[in-house]
């Protein structure tokens, strides 16, 4: 009968945090740990908030993260509202922004208050006019407080009841529009549906547990979670194992370790 079924990548995730729902789902180097049930809750919030503002499915949702573990909340809400997720990389500046945005028709965004000395809120407000389509704008307070009456993702978990009703959504509707590194040439951006992504994730569930990987384990990825493809099917599929992630992010050789050694 051939891998292809109705199933989509959120009938793969709900399955995973009502059987998970105590395990630790992710980890970051800021202290922050939840578990499947956790981020499943946070996340039920978020996608009713954002039903809320007139997210519908196919809509675009921007996310433009640090390697926090408060992404996982964002994604997993896209899943549930049936919003299609472009994961942009936390370097882009505001013409980068734009460009990308309008290139998708991005309804939301989604980023920080402020990392590493870049002020996110701003940069998001300063373009906001240059974008039409943009109507929703979210943020994570982890490292600042924010400076306008934006709302946070932390405030819309506090005070949002969880997603009511399941989004109808189908198995062959776009779900994420991700892209090669381009390290040879121009790098090539690809819609996956919602069922590219589960049969992504249940061949990526069968590697590692051919390699080894059980269920429980910890896997620490250094891929970002930018547009670049290759993080996200990995992800995935350890999720779908039923593994905890700690999303470190690529680069900075001492940094992993310490993770490591933590």
């Amino acid at each position: 009968k051939g891998y292809w079924t109705h199933d989509t990548i959120r009938d793969v995730w709900e399955r995973q945090a009502r059987a998970n729902a105590d395990k630790e789902y992710v980890a970051d180097d800021q202290g922050c740990r939840m578990t499947y049930g956790e981020v499943d809750d946070a996340a039920s919030r978020l996608a009713a908030w954002l039903v809320s503002q007139g997210i519908k499915p196919g809509d675009v949702v921007t996310l433009q993260f640090p390697n926090w573990a408060e992404f996982t909340i964002a994604y997993v809400a896209c899943f549930k509202t049936g919003a299609v997720i472009q994961s942009l990389a936390r370097n882009f500046n505001g013409a980068d922004l734009t460009y990308a945005m309008n290139l998708v028709e991005s309804r939301a965004y989604i980023g920080p208050t402020s990392f590493h000395g870049v002020d996110y809120e701003q940069q998001i407000l300063d373009i906001a006019g240059d974008i039409p389509t943009l109507k929703v704008i979210a943020l994570v307070d982890k490292k600042a407080p924010k400076q306008t009456d934006l709302p946070t993702v932390a405030e819309i978990v506090a005070t949002t009841e969880p997603l009511a009703e399941k989004v109808p959504v189908e198995s062959d509707q776009v779900a994420c529009l991700l892209s090669t590194s381009g390290t040879t040439g121009k790098p090539i951006v690809a819609g996956y549906t919602r069922e590219d992504l589960d049969v992504w994730s249940e061949c990526i569930a069968r590697l590692v547990q051919m390699a080894g990987v059980v269920p429980g384990d910890i896997a620490q990825m250094a891929f970002g979670y930018g547009m670049f493809t290759g993080g996200f099917g990995l992800h995935y599929g350890l999720q779908r194992l039923g593994c905890a992630m700690i999303p470190a992010g690529s680069g900075n050789t001492e940094r992993h370790i310490q993770m490591i050694e933590d």
